[in-house]
């Protein structure tokens, strides 16, 4: 018999728990288990780094520990890549 005049029963339903898929065993189990693509891990991983930094020519985020930084005119800039350190210093000329 129901709780309500709708006919739906208002038992307390406690909700489902989920494991937090952005803790290291969590997430690879899922990826493992094709839950999260290769993408999505790479993403989280991202999101995780917060020693992150901006390209400073075609502004694409990377990894302190993965830019190269170059000083121009006593300022200093990073990179993602020496293409973009090159690109950017004809962009200048």
């Amino acid at each position: 018999m129901s709780n309500n005049i709708d006919g739906f029963d208002e038992t307390k339903v406690e909700p489902e728990t989920t494991e937090d898929i952005y803790d290291e065993k969590t997430r690879k189990e899922e990826v493992d288990n094709d839950e999260i693509s290769d993408a999505e891990e790479g993403f989280m991983e991202g999101y995780e780094d917060d020693n992150l930094t901006e390209c400073a020519y075609c502004h694409q985020m990377v990894r302190n520990k993965d830019c190269i930084e170059r000083e121009i005119n006593k300022v200093r800039y990073r990179f993602c890549c020496e293409d973009c350190y090159n690109k950017f210093l004809e962009k200048d000329e």
